[in-house]
């Protein structure tokens, strides 16, 4: 038997026999018990190495929605935003508006005529209404910078008007003839 061969513990220069290395190792076993873990080493690095050549994508993921949790959490702690809200222990003052628009929509003619009038109210929705004499008008208010105002009439008579004013200053104004004559007004920027 030399001394590769037989099922005895090592010898004593530390040379394995195979009875004290695993099967799988049994092309190893003239190395030393240092050499042995040395492989081994190599072996699990490898297979490391190999998982991460394979999913390195996943891991920088991951590694980046730690960092990424780590940093949120901090900056809420930081600004004091994972406290609940709490209010304020008086009241607030009241808004008060400042600026108010007045917009006018007015319908002129002949007093006897009738007939059927639309405008928009400072939301933009169309309103109607009818009218049995003239002048007609209807006032709306808002604090809006800006209000699309168009008021469009019909009547029963030969001759129609519309005007627009916005804090009674005139800004459109139409005249119409003709046989149930119809009138419109638009002031994009009222």
């Amino acid at each position: 038997m030399s001394k590769h061969e037989g099922s005895r513990s090592p010898d004593r220069s530390g040379v394995l026999t195979t009875a004290a290395i695993p099967d799988y190792e049994q092309e190893l076993q003239w190395l030393s018990r240092d050499s042995i873990k040395r492989v081994v080493a190599m072996k699990t690095k490898a297979s490391v190495a190999g998982f991460l050549k394979k999913f390195w994508v996943v891991v920088v993921i991951v590694a980046a929605l730690v960092v990424a949790v780590a940093v949120v959490s901090r900056l809420r702690t930081f600004f004091d935003s994972d406290q609940p809200y709490v209010s304020a222990s008086l009241p607030a003052d009241e808004i008060k508006p400042i600026n108010t628009k007045r917009v006018t929509y007015e319908i002129v003619g002949p007093p006897d005529a009738s007939g059927r009038v639309s405008y928009l109210d400072v939301n933009g929705k169309t309103m109607e209404a009818s009218f049995t004499s003239l002048p007609w008008s209807v006032t709306v208010s808002t604090t809006d910078p800006g209000v699309l105002a168009n008021v469009v009439a019909q009547g029963d008579t030969a001759a129609l008007g519309c005007r627009i004013l916005v804090n009674d200053k005139l800004v459109a104004e139409d005249f119409a003839e003709g046989r149930d004559a119809q009138a419109f007004c638009l002031d994009k920027a009222a």
